[in-house]
This record gives structure tokens, sequence and C-alpha cells, in this order.
């Protein structure tokens, strides 16, 4: 990690440094203009192995339209995780997208363009004077990559000479691999964190990894917590619990069994963890009608929609452990209803929140699902929809605050010129929709970054 002084050594203590990962992001993040860039690359696959070439091959200068990229959890429906694609629209002049086997194309003599790997990276150029009085040209991030993916879709030329590239997250490989082809269950049943670690062990049988390549072939690439309930109908790759599923609808099944979740980050790296939020503050927002913060300045744009988010709220969980339909199939948890002006069951209506899962292995099981839901989905909470600048480095379920205040600092302000027009005709800026925040907590539950556009749309929802 690098560290440096502030200021030129010459005229201030040398003693004064910072960490330049973080703190840099947040100088740029902040400035009126920063030096961005996007760039793009792939990995092709060799035509003999299958496997992916070692280095990634440099295909920015072709790109003509970047589009966004999206990710999102608990959006419209607490346990919903979705992952969109990208779409790089290449310059074709010289060939290079044309099909494998056309001399022209960057992938001849390698194997299909289907399932190469692409990576993005977005991130700011900074520049700065050493102590040695160099100056150097920094990229920040650290790691500015912000998607990783899969071409996976039909690719067709034009007679404008473009090519389009749809490229799938990676959890496009888990949807594509049937679940009753895996390998290495045990009679006996097997936990969840079990279950990804034979996801990260999978081979053909002749040793080669199956999943592993597209997680840069290698095991610090997979993070994943141990849990210890075990799935005794998980004994065996014939498993009924297995049958018309892919390994992605296994691993959700998994994750709201478990009350986990399991993504991948944007350097391309899969997590199995709890769904929960951290302690700590990852970025602060702050809009209009604040005092600007030095450390984070004025990112918030636009707030597109804000408020309490009705469709959120239930009044009661109810989990769906058995097959059968009996009393004890489930496991119910309520708010009291109450006719009474403070009651939220009375105020929002008696709304149930429904949880099917014939993995949950138990009542005492059941019942933890349906606690930790009950908490996150039994209080009605605020949920804001806004754009900012180039905010690359945050990932899904990040604490964040947020500052905005509508309202004039003053709390009134005239419409008109007072030497023209009556000084009376003044508005009350603390009345109406005015928007006030004052470094309220929230938790991302959507990122979407406008590569075109170089800016962020986030979703959050209120902790």
């Amino acid at each position: 990690m690098k560290q440096y002084t502030i200021w030129d050594n010459d005229n201030w203590d040398t003693g004064l440094i910072w960490d330049h990962a973080y703190s840099d992001i947040k100088q740029e993040i902040k400035k009126p203009h920063s030096k961005v860039f996007r760039r793009a690359y792939i990995k092709r696959r060799s035509a003999t192995t299958g496997l992916f070439e070692a280095s990634w091959y440099e295909i920015t200068n072709d790109v003509k339209r970047w589009g966004s990229i999206n990710t999102d959890i608990d959006v419209e429906r607490v346990g919903k995780l979705s992952f969109s694609g990208a779409q790089l629209l290449m310059a074709n002049i010289d060939g290079s997208y044309n099909p494998e086997d056309n001399t022209d194309s960057l992938w001849y003599g390698y194997g299909s363009q289907i399932r190469t790997l692409v990576k993005i990276e977005v991130g700011f150029y900074y520049n700065w004077v050493g102590t040695d009085g160099v100056y150097r040209n920094e990229v920040i991030p650290d790691d500015p990559t912000v998607f990783i993916g899969i071409i996976s879709g039909d690719i067709n030329v034009s007679d404008e000479n473009e090519v389009m590239l749809d490229i799938q997250p990676l959890s496009q490989v888990f949807r594509d691999f049937p679940a009753n082809q895996l390998s290495g269950f045990t009679t006996t049943g097997i936990s969840a964190s079990q279950f990804m670690g034979i996801l990260r062990d999978q081979t053909d049988g002749s040793g080669n990894y199956i999943f592993r390549p597209f997680f840069n072939d290698t095991t610090s690439y997979w993070e994943i917590t141990a849990t210890s309930q075990n799935y005794a109908n998980l004994n065996s790759s014939s498993a009924p619990d297995l049958h018309q599923l892919t390994v992605w609808d296994a691993i959700e099944k998994l994750g709201q069994a478990e009350n986990f979740v399991a993504y991948i980050t944007p350097t391309g790296k899969f997590r199995w963890v709890p769904k929960t939020v951290g302690a700590s503050t990852t970025f602060e927002f702050y809009g209009v009608g604040l005092t600007p913060n030095r450390d984070y300045g004025h990112t918030i744009k636009r707030i597109f929609r804000y408020g309490k988010k009705l469709s959120n709220f239930y009044s009661r969980v109810a989990v769906k452990y058995v097959k059968d339909d009996t009393n004890t199939s489930f496991v119910n948890t309520a708010l009291s209803m109450v006719v009474n002006g403070t009651n939220a069951a009375w105020n929002y209506g008696f709304r149930t929140f429904s949880v099917e899962n014939f993995w949950i292995p138990n009542s005492g099981a059941a019942a933890s699902i349906c606690g930790a839901i009950f908490t996150e989905v039994s209080a009605l909470k605020e949920q804001i929809n806004f754009s900012t600048s180039l905010i690359p480095h945050l990932n899904l379920l990040d604490r964040v605050t947020l500052s905005y205040d509508a309202t004039d600092s003053s709390g009134r302000r005239s419409y008109w010129d007072s030497t023209d027009w009556d000084s009376e005709l003044e508005w009350d800026g603390t009345r109406g929709d005015a928007i006030i925040l004052n470094s309220v907590a929230f938790k991302v539950l959507s990122i979407n970054i406008n590569l075109d556009g170089l800016e962020t749309r986030f979703v959050c929802r209120q902790l």
C-alpha cells in the first residue's frame, strides 16, 4: 500500500502521510472534474485444453458504446438477488470480432467466442508528487475492476461493421450446469458450506476443475463462510431435491434456508456469507442545502424516489418447510393486530410474507429464518433511489450514510427580486415536499454503473 506526503516535502512536514487506497478515491470522487478511465479486456480459451489464456487482452480501443451494469438484492422482494449482464458495442472494421473460424478474428486459433471471460475496469487517474520530487500517475482504486463476466448469447456481425457482445455475470456458469451432475456428496448429507466447497473443487473426473477457472483459477477467489446445519436429502447426485435444478437454483435455495447470500463481487470473487450489513460506514453521501463536506464533497446529483416502501412491509411471516399441508408444516411470526393509531398491522394492513422451502431441515431452522425475515420486513422503512458521480468501489449491503436538505438554509427564500416584487412573496422551505436527511444510515441494495455517462445510481434502504 503506497503512502506519500500530502504536500511538497520541501515546504511541509514529510511525516504528513495518508493512505493512498482510500483517501485518494474520496478526493477524486468529490472533484468537479476528474480524469476517469474505462478499460475492457478479454481472456480467450485454448482450442486444445479449453482453459483460459494467462493474461488479459485489452480491447478498449474497439468499444463504441459501454452500456451499464447492475446488481441488486432485496429491492423488490426480500431474498431476491439479481445480476445484470453488460453489453459492449464493438467496432468491427478489421473483422476482429468475426467468428473464431475467420482468420481476421481475435479468436482465430482459440476456442469459441462463447464463454470468453470479459473484464471491465473503471477508475480514476491520480497525479501526485513523491518525496523525491518525481511526478507520478496512479490508478485508483488499486483494483479498478467493476465487472467480470462471460460472453453468452448470439454474436452477429452487421453491414455497419459493429458487433454487440452480450456479457452475462459469472453466476451464469452455475446457471449453465445441472445440479444433478455434481459429485462429492456423502450418504449422510452435507452442509450448505460443504456444497459451496463441492463447487469450488468440482472436477470433470480427470482432475480438471469445472468452475474454478472462471474465478482466477485459484481457491483464494472463493470466500465460503462455514455453516453447520446438515441437509440429509443432499446425499447423492441423484437426490430428488436436485432434480430439475441448476447449480444456481440450489445455491439460492440454500441461501434462503440459511439466511445467507451467494454473490460474485465486482472483481470476480465468489462469496457465501451471512446476509448482514457491516457495523462501520463505507461511504458518506452529501447533497444540496448543506455545508460542503470536506472529505466526501457533494456527490448526490438527483433523488428520483424517496419514501416509505409499503411493498416491502409485512406484518406476518410464514415459513413452510414440510410439503404436507398441516399446521405443523409452518412456522409463523406476526405483529399483534390492534385497532389503534400506532399499530403497524392496523395502519398498513395485515400482509403476509410467505416462504416455501423444503430444504429447511426442521422447525428450529425454520423459526430462525422466520425471525430473521420478520426483523427485516415488519417495520416500514424508507427507501431512496438516487444518482451520484462515479463511485466505483461500493458493494451490495455496504453501510452508507446520506445527508441531504432540500430546504433553504434560512428556512425561507424569495421567489422574486425583493426590489421589484413584494417582499412578502416568500416560500417556506420547511414545508411541502422537502427531503431532509442528516447522516441517516442506509444499506446498499442496488448499484447501477452507467459506463457511458460515468455516473452511479443507487437504491438504498434505511437501517
